[in-house]
């Protein structure tokens, strides 16, 4: 079967192969096959459809989820030339969804890395803002067991901190 097309005054009649052809020349599809590249492209005739297809005969444009070559797929699909024909692009899940599980578990891993890093970060900022309390802790347990002689470390921070340490 064929589709006729008037473009500036002229009628030309495509078959099938011809707008599959089309297709593949003009590098309408490049994009979709870069970022979809196990997506498979068909031309059907609306009089009989492919059998491993479903039946797309509302002449709108959609899409259905589907098991296609025993493997689960996305079928997009849109009607050409008045429901003559459809253009019917197969794409499997993996495809449509490994960017998505790929950023997943990138996002993840990269997510885990940074609450390690701020965890390290602040055991090391919040041990530096206590270690004055540490010295005054163990100068005060060692005068607490009759070391009289212990010296308390003296300190330039103003914080309260720094006032009781040099207070005592």
């Amino acid at each position: 079967r064929s589709m006729t097309a008037r473009m500036e005054k002229q009628t030309l009649t495509i078959d099938r192969e011809s707008i599959g052809q089309l297709i593949d020349e003009n590098g309408i599809l490049a994009k979709l096959r870069h970022t979809l590249p196990n997506a498979t492209l068909h031309v059907e005739e609306m009089s009989s459809p492919n059998e491993q297809l479903p039946s797309v005969t509302s002449g709108e444009i959609g899409y259905c989820k589907a098991d296609y070559e025993g493997e689960e797929s996305y079928i997009f699909y849109h009607p050409l030339h008045e429901g003559a024909y459809s253009l019917i692009a197969v794409c499997p899940s993996s495809d449509i969804r490994g960017r998505y599980n790929r950023m997943q578990g990138f996002l993840l891993l990269w997510g885990i890395v940074g609450v390690l890093i701020l965890l390290y970060l602040l055991y090391v900022i919040l041990g530096r803002h206590l270690l004055p309390w540490h010295r005054l802790a163990d100068a005060a347990q060692s005068i607490a067991h009759g070391n009289l002689d212990t010296p308390i470390p003296d300190t330039r921070h103003r914080d309260e901190t720094g006032r009781l340490q040099n207070s005592l």
